[in-house]
């Protein structure tokens, strides 16, 4: 799982591997190891029956929460999940949760299994040099 993090916005991009494992328990989970007294920095995707997409950052990590039924229809399609959601002061904060697919143009490290085909058919896009 890749997470970016931008002005305003949090994205998450999944890999196959990472989709089964929300499908199947519900959470999938990555962290950076920070060392010292900073500690570890962890981010979780999980599975609620709750109504609506949700994000909780502590000091130490974050926690994005997705409706089974949004999880479920991004397993079977290739649709992402995109969500402005409140932050209480006005603002709000862009939740974006998609497949990580596979790049048009060959990339010079190799092929990547764990991705997802067929970016042709969504956009055109192009990875970045």
């Amino acid at each position: 799982m890749k997470l970016r993090l931008a002005d305003d916005s949090i994205r998450f991009r999944l890999t196959q591997a990472d989709i089964d494992r929300l499908a199947t328990d519900g959470l999938v989970a990555g962290g950076i190891e920070l060392g010292g007294a900073a500690g570890n920095f962890t981010y979780e995707l999980v599975v609620t029956d709750g109504p609506g997409v949700t994000a909780i950052i502590s000091a130490n990590g974050m926690r994005v929460s997705v409706p089974r039924s949004r999880a479920e229809e991004l397993a079977g399609s290739q649709i992402g999940i995109y969500e402005n959601i409140q932050t209480g002061t006005g603002k709000e904060v862009q939740i974006t949760i998609e497949k990580d697919l596979k790049c048009m143009t060959p990339e010079p490290s190799g092929d990547k299994p764990e991705l997802y085909g067929g970016i042709s058919e969504n956009r055109g896009t192009r990875c970045p040099r």
